[in-house]
């Protein structure tokens, strides 16, 4: 018996009519998986770490000296602090290209590890990470503490504070393995 041309020409219909959605069902999913990978991303060109301690000074009731340390908390990271926008374009990973994470849980070792991870060469400064951070950086007023009763910041730049050389504030540069420290109290860099 032969079949009609009519009812083989519905069955193509119908198999089209059920193609096209299975189609767009398919290549919606392969748009979402790939827009999902993450995108390979060139390594950086600059990668090291510099040692930044923030230390504030005070004199106990008793009369001995103690210092307090200002730890940066999750600085150049999304969702954390990132307040400047300059160098977006620079850093890879979702980061800033100079970025300080938060501390590990073994506690604190007096300083924090400033990373400088950027897709392209720049002399990144201190004024760059306090601008990413959002927060004030001279002798007069840093991290909005401000100089009073003989007391006043100072840069210390070095790998201690009696081998180390006054910093140059904003446009001290962010070198491979430095040692930063930013001390507020009456005496200074030695």
């Amino acid at each position: 018996m032969a079949r009609s041309k009519t009812t083989t020409t519905s069955k193509k219909g119908n198999r089209l009519l059920y193609l096209v959605p299975v189609l767009a069902v398919v290549l919606t999913v392969a748009v979402y998986a790939i827009a999902a990978l993450p995108t390979p991303s060139n390594p950086p060109v600059m990668n090291y770490t510099v040692q930044l301690s923030i230390q504030v000074a005070s004199v106990q009731p008793n009369g001995t000296r103690g210092i307090q340390f200002i730890i940066p908390q999750g600085v150049g990271e999304a969702g954390l602090s990132w307040y400047a926008h300059t160098y977006d374009g620079n850093g890879l990973q979702g980061r800033y290209p100079l970025y300080i994470d938060p501390p590990a849980g073994q506690g604190y070792p007096g300083y924090s590890l400033v990373h400088v991870v950027s897709s392209v060469y720049h002399n990144y400064t201190m004024g760059d990470l306090f601008a990413v951070w959002g927060k004030s950086l001279g002798q007069n007023d840093t991290i909005g503490v401000q100089a009073q009763n003989g007391n006043q910041w100072s840069m210390c730049v070095g790998p201690s504070r009696s081998g180390s050389r006054p910093g140059l504030w904003g446009q001290e540069p962010l070198v491979n393995y430095n040692t930063i420290t930013l001390l507020y109290d009456n005496i200074g860099c030695l």
